[in-house]
C-alpha cells in the first residue's frame, strides 16, 4: 500500500492575536487585493554545473499565514450582479473600504511591500478609523491608477475621445476611435 506524500505547508505566522487593534484599508485597485505575509525559506537548488551533488542554498519568500481580501472599487456594469458577488460596502474618491484588518498584520504587510507601485503611488492605504480613511480617499480622488474605465467624453475640435490612454492614429486617413454603440447608432440599414 503506497503512502501519499505529506503536502508542504507554508510556515505559520507568529504573534497574530485576534480581537486586537484593527485598521480600515482603502484600495483603488479595481479588483482589490489579497493580502498575505511572506516568509523567508531556504531551499537547496542545483547549480547547473553538471554534477548531481552540486547544490547551493537559496533564500526565497513563500506566502503563509492568514490572508485578507480587500475590496476594490470595481462593480459589475452590465447584466446585473452575478450570484455570489459581494459588493464593496462603500466607494468614495475611487477607493473601496475594508475594515477589520488587524493593525499588526497591516504594519508587517506594508513593510514587506513598501516598494510596490500600488503602495508607493497611494493605491492602497490604511487608517485606524473608517471616517479617516474616507476623508483621505476624498483628498486623493485625483490620483489615477490607470485602471479606470475609459472616458467617453469626445473632444469637439478633433472628434477624438479625450482619454489620454486612447491610442492616437498613426495615419491621417484612419478614422477616429469610437465605441461600438456610437458606431452602430450612426449606421443606417441598407436595403
Amino acid at each position: 500500500m503506497a503512502m501519499k506524500p505529506k503536502p508542504v505547508e507554508a510556515p505559520a505566522i507568529g504573534g497574530q492575536k485576534k480581537g486586537g487593534r484593527t485598521v480600515c484599508v482603502a484600495c483603488k485597485i479595481p479588483t482589490g487585493l489579497r493580502l498575505q505575509l511572506q516568509h523567508p525559506m531556504k531551499r537547496r537548488m542545483p547549480t547547473g554545473r553538471g554534477s548531481d551533488s552540486d547544490y547551493e542554498e537559496v533564500l526565497f519568500n513563500v506566502f503563509g499565514g492568514p490572508a485578507y481580501n480587500v475590496f476594490g472599487p470595481s462593480v459589475p456594469a452590465m447584466g446585473g450582479i452575478p450570484d455570489g458577488y459581494v459588493m464593496p460596502p462603500d466607494i468614495r474618491g475611487g477607493y473601496a473600504f475594508t475594515s477589520g484588518i488587524p493593525a499588526d498584520f497591516w504594519e508587517v504587510w506594508v513593510k514587506q511591500n513598501a516598494e510596490a507601485d500600488y503602495v508607493v503611488n497611494g493605491m492602497i492605504f490604511a487608517m485606524p478609523e473608517v471616517a479617516e480613511a474616507k476623508e483621505r480617499a476624498e483628498d486623493q480622488k485625483e490620483i489615477r491608477s490607470g485602471l479606470e474605465p475609459m472616458g467617453r467624453e469626445i473632444d469637439e475640435k478633433t472628434g477624438m475621445l479625450k482619454d489620454r490612454r486612447i491610442p492616437k492614429p498613426l495615419n491621417a486617413s484612419v478614422s477616429r476611435i469610437a465605441f461600438d454603440a456610437d458606431r452602430s447608432a450612426r449606421q443606417t440599414p441598407s436595403e
